[in-house]
Protein backbone atom coordinates (compact mmCIF):
# COMPACT_ATOMS: atom_id res chain seq x y z
CA UNK A 1 0.00 0.00 0.00
CA UNK A 2 0.90 3.61 -0.83
CA UNK A 3 -0.15 7.22 0.46
CA UNK A 4 -0.51 9.94 -1.52
CA UNK A 5 1.16 13.25 -0.37
CA UNK A 6 2.21 15.95 -2.31
CA UNK A 7 5.44 16.84 -4.11
CA UNK A 8 6.49 20.69 -2.99
CA UNK A 9 8.99 21.05 -5.59
CA UNK A 10 6.80 20.29 -8.21
CA UNK A 11 3.82 22.22 -6.39
CA UNK A 12 6.07 25.45 -6.02
CA UNK A 13 7.53 24.99 -9.93
CA UNK A 14 3.59 24.51 -11.54
CA UNK A 15 2.30 27.52 -8.76
CA UNK A 16 4.70 29.51 -8.98
CA UNK A 17 3.70 29.42 -4.60
CA UNK A 18 3.78 27.21 -1.86
CA UNK A 19 -0.57 25.93 -0.97
CA UNK A 20 -0.75 23.68 1.83
CA UNK A 21 -2.98 21.79 -0.04
CA UNK A 22 -4.64 20.26 -3.57
CA UNK A 23 -7.71 18.62 -4.67
CA UNK A 24 -8.63 16.21 -7.67
CA UNK A 25 -10.59 13.85 -9.31
CA UNK A 26 -9.75 10.86 -11.95
CA UNK A 27 -12.67 11.10 -13.72
CA UNK A 28 -10.37 12.18 -16.29
CA UNK A 29 -8.47 8.94 -16.52
CA UNK A 30 -11.42 6.97 -15.26
CA UNK A 31 -15.38 8.24 -15.37
CA UNK A 32 -15.93 6.65 -12.38
CA UNK A 33 -13.52 7.64 -9.94
CA UNK A 34 -15.45 10.25 -8.84
CA UNK A 35 -14.16 10.96 -5.24
CA UNK A 36 -12.63 14.24 -4.84
CA UNK A 37 -8.93 13.62 -3.31
CA UNK A 38 -7.82 15.92 -1.13
CA UNK A 39 -3.95 15.83 -0.42
CA UNK A 40 -1.91 17.95 2.23
CA UNK A 41 1.52 19.18 2.30
CA UNK A 42 1.19 19.03 6.03
CA UNK A 43 -0.99 15.94 6.76
CA UNK A 44 -2.30 14.24 9.80
CA UNK A 45 -1.04 10.77 8.77
CA UNK A 46 -4.52 9.28 9.86
CA UNK A 47 -6.06 11.63 6.87
CA UNK A 48 -3.39 10.93 4.01
CA UNK A 49 -4.90 9.21 0.85
CA UNK A 50 -4.08 5.14 0.01
CA UNK A 51 -3.53 3.89 -3.00
CA UNK A 52 -2.91 -0.01 -3.38
CA UNK A 53 0.33 -0.76 -5.11
CA UNK A 54 -1.47 -1.19 -8.30
CA UNK A 55 -3.44 1.59 -8.50
CA UNK A 56 -0.17 3.86 -7.55
CA UNK A 57 1.92 2.08 -10.23
CA UNK A 58 -0.60 2.92 -12.82
CA UNK A 59 -1.20 6.77 -11.28
CA UNK A 60 2.74 7.20 -11.59
CA UNK A 61 2.69 5.73 -15.18
CA UNK A 62 0.14 8.37 -15.90
CA UNK A 63 1.71 11.29 -14.84
CA UNK A 64 3.58 11.29 -18.14
CA UNK A 65 0.31 12.57 -20.07
CA UNK A 66 -1.53 14.06 -17.18
CA UNK A 67 0.48 17.19 -15.75
CA UNK A 68 -1.56 17.38 -12.34
CA UNK A 69 -0.89 14.17 -11.50
CA UNK A 70 3.01 15.37 -10.82
CA UNK A 71 1.80 17.19 -7.53
CA UNK A 72 1.65 13.77 -6.55
CA UNK A 73 4.02 11.14 -4.96
CA UNK A 74 3.87 7.80 -3.34
CA UNK A 75 5.24 6.49 -0.60
CA UNK A 76 5.06 2.97 0.74
CA UNK A 77 3.31 2.20 3.86
CA UNK A 78 6.00 0.11 5.87
CA UNK A 79 6.05 -1.97 9.27
CA UNK A 80 9.48 -1.16 9.90
CA UNK A 81 8.68 2.52 9.05
CA UNK A 82 6.52 2.77 11.99
CA UNK A 83 2.98 2.04 10.14
CA UNK A 84 0.53 -0.33 11.63
CA UNK A 85 -0.31 -1.42 8.28
CA UNK A 86 -2.80 -4.55 7.61
CA UNK A 87 -1.07 -7.64 6.37
CA UNK A 88 -1.36 -8.23 2.53
CA UNK A 89 -2.63 -11.05 1.52
CA UNK A 90 -1.12 -11.61 -1.63
CA UNK A 91 -1.63 -15.64 -3.29
CA UNK A 92 -3.28 -17.36 -0.06
CA UNK A 93 -4.67 -17.05 3.17
CA UNK A 94 -5.14 -20.76 4.81
CA UNK A 95 -2.16 -20.32 7.30
CA UNK A 96 -3.37 -16.95 8.01
CA UNK A 97 -5.47 -16.23 11.53
CA UNK A 98 -8.75 -15.35 10.86
CA UNK A 99 -9.53 -11.21 10.26
CA UNK A 100 -10.90 -8.70 9.14
CA UNK A 101 -10.40 -8.18 5.58
CA UNK A 102 -10.84 -5.16 2.69
CA UNK A 103 -10.41 -5.57 -0.50
CA UNK A 104 -8.71 -2.95 -2.06
CA UNK A 105 -9.17 -1.25 -5.33
CA UNK A 106 -6.33 -2.62 -7.76
CA UNK A 107 -7.57 -0.82 -11.54
CA UNK A 108 -7.21 2.62 -12.81
CA UNK A 109 -9.17 1.75 -15.85
CA UNK A 110 -11.83 -0.76 -14.94
CA UNK A 111 -15.30 -0.04 -17.04
CA UNK A 112 -18.71 -0.67 -15.65
CA UNK A 113 -18.74 -4.74 -17.22
CA UNK A 114 -15.11 -5.20 -16.44
CA UNK A 115 -16.31 -4.13 -12.47
CA UNK A 116 -19.92 -6.20 -12.60
CA UNK A 117 -17.92 -9.51 -13.94
CA UNK A 118 -15.92 -9.50 -10.67
CA UNK A 119 -19.11 -10.26 -9.02
CA UNK A 120 -19.15 -14.11 -9.33
CA UNK A 121 -15.55 -14.01 -8.19
CA UNK A 122 -16.15 -11.65 -5.39
CA UNK A 123 -19.25 -14.47 -4.21
CA UNK A 124 -16.93 -17.13 -4.55
CA UNK A 125 -14.29 -15.15 -2.40
CA UNK A 126 -16.78 -14.73 0.31
CA UNK A 127 -18.01 -18.62 0.53
CA UNK A 128 -14.16 -19.79 0.61
CA UNK A 129 -13.47 -17.47 3.74
CA UNK A 130 -17.04 -18.68 5.35
CA UNK A 131 -15.47 -22.40 4.72
CA UNK A 132 -12.16 -21.51 5.80
CA UNK A 133 -13.71 -20.06 9.49
CA UNK A 134 -13.01 -16.41 7.76
CA UNK A 135 -16.02 -13.65 8.50
CA UNK A 136 -18.53 -13.98 5.76
CA UNK A 137 -18.71 -10.23 5.44
CA UNK A 138 -15.55 -8.35 4.17
CA UNK A 139 -14.73 -4.27 3.02
CA UNK A 140 -14.38 -3.09 0.08
CA UNK A 141 -12.66 -0.27 -1.55
CA UNK A 142 -13.98 0.76 -5.30
CA UNK A 143 -14.39 3.01 -7.73
CA UNK A 144 -17.13 5.76 -6.13
CA UNK A 145 -19.05 5.65 -9.06
CA UNK A 146 -19.80 2.04 -8.65
CA UNK A 147 -21.16 2.04 -4.86
CA UNK A 148 -24.59 1.68 -5.95
CA UNK A 149 -24.12 -1.23 -7.85
CA UNK A 150 -23.36 -2.88 -4.64
CA UNK A 151 -26.79 -2.03 -3.38
CA UNK A 152 -27.84 -5.27 -1.28
CA UNK A 153 -24.80 -7.62 -1.47
CA UNK A 154 -24.62 -9.45 1.66
CA UNK A 155 -20.82 -10.49 1.12
CA UNK A 156 -20.10 -6.38 1.80
CA UNK A 157 -19.97 -4.79 5.22
CA UNK A 158 -18.31 -1.35 4.31
CA UNK A 159 -17.92 0.05 0.74
CA UNK A 160 -15.17 2.49 0.65
CA UNK A 161 -14.06 5.32 -2.14
CA UNK A 162 -10.96 4.36 -4.42
CA UNK A 163 -8.87 6.18 -2.04
CA UNK A 164 -9.24 5.67 1.17
CA UNK A 165 -7.82 6.83 4.41
CA UNK A 166 -5.10 5.50 6.34
CA UNK A 167 -7.60 5.85 9.10
CA UNK A 168 -10.01 3.60 7.40
CA UNK A 169 -7.53 0.98 6.20
CA UNK A 170 -6.12 0.55 9.46
CA UNK A 171 -9.47 -0.56 10.95
CA UNK A 172 -8.83 -4.12 9.18
CA UNK A 173 -6.66 -6.81 9.74
CA UNK A 174 -5.61 -7.89 6.17
CA UNK A 175 -5.60 -6.36 2.78
CA UNK A 176 -6.37 -7.44 -0.69
CA UNK A 177 -6.09 -6.06 -4.01
CA UNK A 178 -8.54 -7.03 -5.94
CA UNK A 179 -10.14 -7.34 -9.57
CA UNK A 180 -6.56 -6.72 -11.48
CA UNK A 181 -6.41 -10.32 -13.10
CA UNK A 182 -9.64 -12.55 -13.09
CA UNK A 183 -7.39 -15.91 -12.74
CA UNK A 184 -5.72 -14.63 -9.67
CA UNK A 185 -9.55 -13.97 -8.37
CA UNK A 186 -10.45 -17.67 -8.74
CA UNK A 187 -7.29 -19.10 -7.61
CA UNK A 188 -7.49 -17.10 -4.23
CA UNK A 189 -10.94 -18.55 -3.94
CA UNK A 190 -10.25 -21.98 -4.87
CA UNK A 191 -11.75 -22.74 -7.87
CA UNK A 192 -10.30 -25.52 -10.30
CA UNK A 193 -13.02 -24.11 -12.49
CA UNK A 194 -15.70 -21.61 -13.14
CA UNK A 195 -18.34 -23.69 -13.28
CA UNK A 196 -17.94 -24.60 -9.10
CA UNK A 197 -19.40 -21.44 -8.29
CA UNK A 198 -22.87 -19.37 -9.60
CA UNK A 199 -21.85 -17.05 -12.38
CA UNK A 200 -25.01 -15.38 -12.17
CA UNK A 201 -24.49 -11.44 -12.01
CA UNK A 202 -27.35 -10.15 -10.54
CA UNK A 203 -27.79 -6.34 -9.52
CA UNK A 204 -30.69 -4.26 -7.72
CA UNK A 205 -32.02 -0.50 -8.17
CA UNK A 206 -31.92 1.17 -4.64
CA UNK A 207 -35.14 2.08 -3.88
CA UNK A 208 -34.42 5.83 -3.47
CA UNK A 209 -33.30 6.05 -7.20
CA UNK A 210 -36.35 3.42 -8.30
CA UNK A 211 -38.65 6.04 -6.23
CA UNK A 212 -37.24 9.19 -7.93
CA UNK A 213 -37.53 7.88 -11.53
CA UNK A 214 -41.28 6.40 -10.46
CA UNK A 215 -43.50 8.62 -11.51
CA UNK A 216 -41.52 9.89 -14.96
CA UNK A 217 -41.21 6.18 -16.15
CA UNK A 218 -44.87 5.25 -14.96
CA UNK A 219 -46.29 5.47 -18.45
CA UNK A 220 -47.88 2.05 -19.73
CA UNK A 221 -46.43 2.58 -23.16
CA UNK A 222 -43.81 -0.42 -23.67
CA UNK A 223 -40.41 1.40 -22.82
CA UNK A 224 -37.62 0.40 -24.87
CA UNK A 225 -33.72 2.25 -23.70
CA UNK A 226 -31.61 2.37 -26.70
CA UNK A 227 -28.16 2.78 -26.08
CA UNK A 228 -26.36 3.54 -29.51
CA UNK A 229 -23.03 5.05 -28.18
CA UNK A 230 -19.66 3.47 -26.89
CA UNK A 231 -16.20 4.54 -26.43
CA UNK A 232 -15.67 1.79 -28.84
CA UNK A 233 -16.40 4.15 -32.36
CA UNK A 234 -16.35 0.61 -34.15
CA UNK A 235 -18.89 -0.79 -31.61
CA UNK A 236 -21.42 2.31 -32.12
CA UNK A 237 -24.84 2.65 -33.97
CA UNK A 238 -26.35 4.95 -36.22
CA UNK A 239 -29.23 7.34 -36.36
CA UNK A 240 -30.76 5.66 -39.10
CA UNK A 241 -30.56 2.81 -37.77
CA UNK A 242 -32.18 3.60 -34.64
CA UNK A 243 -34.81 4.88 -37.28
CA UNK A 244 -36.19 1.60 -38.28
CA UNK A 245 -36.75 -0.05 -34.72
CA UNK A 246 -39.08 3.32 -34.36
CA UNK A 247 -40.77 2.84 -37.79
CA UNK A 248 -41.57 -0.94 -36.35
CA UNK A 249 -42.74 0.38 -32.73
CA UNK A 250 -44.60 3.23 -33.81
CA UNK A 251 -46.29 3.38 -30.23
CA UNK A 252 -43.34 2.56 -28.34
CA UNK A 253 -41.65 5.03 -26.08
CA UNK A 254 -38.00 5.12 -26.41
CA UNK A 255 -35.14 6.47 -24.02
CA UNK A 256 -31.92 7.02 -23.98
CA UNK A 257 -29.12 8.25 -21.26
CA UNK A 258 -26.63 10.05 -22.84
CA UNK A 259 -22.86 10.01 -21.49
CA UNK A 260 -21.87 13.70 -20.36
CA UNK A 261 -24.74 14.94 -23.31
CA UNK A 262 -26.56 18.01 -21.88
CA UNK A 263 -29.24 18.16 -24.46
CA UNK A 264 -32.82 17.94 -23.29
CA UNK A 265 -35.28 15.99 -25.27
CA UNK A 266 -34.79 13.97 -28.02
CA UNK A 267 -31.50 13.17 -29.05
CA UNK A 268 -31.99 13.63 -32.51
CA UNK A 269 -35.23 14.57 -34.49
CA UNK A 270 -37.21 11.90 -33.47
CA UNK A 271 -34.65 9.73 -31.89
CA UNK A 272 -34.86 8.72 -28.16
CA UNK A 273 -35.56 10.87 -25.26
CA UNK A 274 -32.07 11.91 -23.56
CA UNK A 275 -32.47 11.42 -19.97
CA UNK A 276 -28.88 12.24 -18.94
CA UNK A 277 -29.24 15.58 -18.08
CA UNK A 278 -31.85 14.07 -15.17
CA UNK A 279 -29.88 11.87 -13.56
CA UNK A 280 -25.79 11.08 -14.40
CA UNK A 281 -25.30 8.89 -11.72
CA UNK A 282 -25.12 4.45 -12.04
CA UNK A 283 -28.05 4.74 -9.59
CA UNK A 284 -29.80 7.02 -11.89
CA UNK A 285 -28.98 4.52 -14.75
CA UNK A 286 -29.90 1.12 -12.82
CA UNK A 287 -32.95 2.75 -11.78
CA UNK A 288 -33.91 4.21 -15.61
CA UNK A 289 -33.04 0.26 -16.75
CA UNK A 290 -35.25 -1.36 -13.91
CA UNK A 291 -38.62 0.26 -15.48
CA UNK A 292 -37.97 -0.59 -19.11
CA UNK A 293 -39.65 -3.17 -20.96
CA UNK A 294 -36.27 -3.87 -23.64
CA UNK A 295 -33.05 -2.71 -23.24
CA UNK A 296 -31.32 -2.73 -27.16
CA UNK A 297 -27.43 -1.38 -26.59
CA UNK A 298 -24.50 -2.27 -28.53
CA UNK A 299 -21.36 -4.18 -26.45
CA UNK A 300 -20.71 -1.57 -23.31
CA UNK A 301 -21.39 -1.37 -19.94
CA UNK A 302 -24.81 -0.73 -20.39
CA UNK A 303 -25.93 -4.18 -21.44
CA UNK A 304 -23.94 -5.49 -18.19
CA UNK A 305 -26.14 -3.48 -16.16
CA UNK A 306 -29.49 -4.36 -17.83
CA UNK A 307 -28.79 -8.09 -18.21
CA UNK A 308 -27.75 -7.51 -14.19
CA UNK A 309 -31.09 -6.21 -13.76
CA UNK A 310 -32.15 -9.01 -15.39
CA UNK A 311 -34.40 -6.69 -17.97
CA UNK A 312 -34.59 -8.29 -21.38
CA UNK A 313 -31.15 -7.24 -23.24
CA UNK A 314 -30.48 -7.27 -27.05
CA UNK A 315 -26.56 -6.41 -27.18
CA UNK A 316 -25.39 -5.75 -30.62
CA UNK A 317 -21.63 -6.99 -31.10
CA UNK A 318 -19.38 -5.19 -33.77
CA UNK A 319 -16.18 -3.87 -33.50
CA UNK A 320 -13.98 -5.35 -31.27
CA UNK A 321 -14.53 -8.29 -28.40
CA UNK A 322 -12.52 -7.11 -25.45
CA UNK A 323 -12.61 -9.71 -22.64
CA UNK A 324 -10.58 -11.62 -19.89
CA UNK A 325 -9.00 -14.52 -21.86
CA UNK A 326 -12.70 -15.48 -23.12
CA UNK A 327 -14.08 -15.35 -19.64
CA UNK A 328 -16.55 -12.96 -20.47
CA UNK A 329 -17.65 -14.29 -23.84
CA UNK A 330 -17.37 -18.01 -23.09
CA UNK A 331 -19.99 -17.52 -20.09
CA UNK A 332 -22.08 -15.08 -20.70
CA UNK A 333 -24.94 -17.22 -20.79
CA UNK A 334 -24.83 -18.25 -17.47
CA UNK A 335 -23.77 -14.30 -16.54
CA UNK A 336 -26.92 -13.07 -17.84
CA UNK A 337 -29.25 -14.90 -18.76
CA UNK A 338 -32.13 -12.15 -20.04
CA UNK A 339 -29.68 -11.13 -23.40
CA UNK A 340 -30.25 -11.94 -26.11
CA UNK A 341 -26.58 -11.60 -28.57
CA UNK A 342 -26.76 -10.09 -32.25
CA UNK A 343 -23.50 -10.56 -34.06
CA UNK A 344 -21.99 -13.18 -31.88
CA UNK A 345 -20.74 -16.38 -34.04
CA UNK A 346 -21.68 -19.86 -32.63
CA UNK A 347 -17.64 -19.49 -31.06
CA UNK A 348 -18.04 -16.01 -29.26
CA UNK A 349 -15.88 -14.08 -32.37
CA UNK A 350 -17.37 -10.85 -34.43
CA UNK A 351 -19.90 -12.24 -36.97
CA UNK A 352 -19.69 -10.77 -40.89
CA UNK A 353 -22.78 -9.64 -41.47
CA UNK A 354 -24.07 -6.61 -42.83
CA UNK A 355 -25.45 -3.88 -41.27
CA UNK A 356 -28.70 -4.64 -42.72
CA UNK A 357 -28.66 -8.25 -41.42
CA UNK A 358 -27.65 -7.15 -38.24
CA UNK A 359 -30.85 -5.01 -37.90
CA UNK A 360 -33.73 -7.33 -39.36
CA UNK A 361 -31.67 -9.69 -36.49
CA UNK A 362 -32.28 -6.79 -34.15
CA UNK A 363 -35.93 -6.16 -34.65
CA UNK A 364 -36.92 -10.07 -35.03
CA UNK A 365 -35.57 -9.99 -31.37
CA UNK A 366 -37.78 -7.16 -30.32
CA UNK A 367 -41.14 -8.62 -31.58
CA UNK A 368 -39.94 -11.93 -29.73
CA UNK A 369 -39.44 -9.88 -26.29
CA UNK A 370 -42.75 -7.16 -26.97
CA UNK A 371 -44.95 -9.50 -28.68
Amino acid sequence: MFSMTLDPIVLAGMSGVMPDVAELTFERLCPYMTQPVTVRLYPEPGDLPVASYQLAKQLSEAKKNTPELRLFRFEELKNESGWPVPVIIKNDFSELKPGKVLLLNANLRRGLGDFLLIFPALQALANRFRQSGWPLQFGISTNSGFAGLLYGKKWVTEILPEFPSVHQVMAYDYVLEYGLHIDRMKDLAYLADWQQTDLRIKISAPPHAQQKWQEFLSSREQKIFVNWASFDRRRSQSAEEFAALRAEFPQAKFYTSAFQNSQHGDLFPGGPENLWPHGKSLEDLCAILSFMDLVITTNTGVAHVAAALDIPTITVFSGCLYSWDNYWPDFYGAFYPSMQPVGLTADFKIADISKEEMQRQVIRKMHVVLG
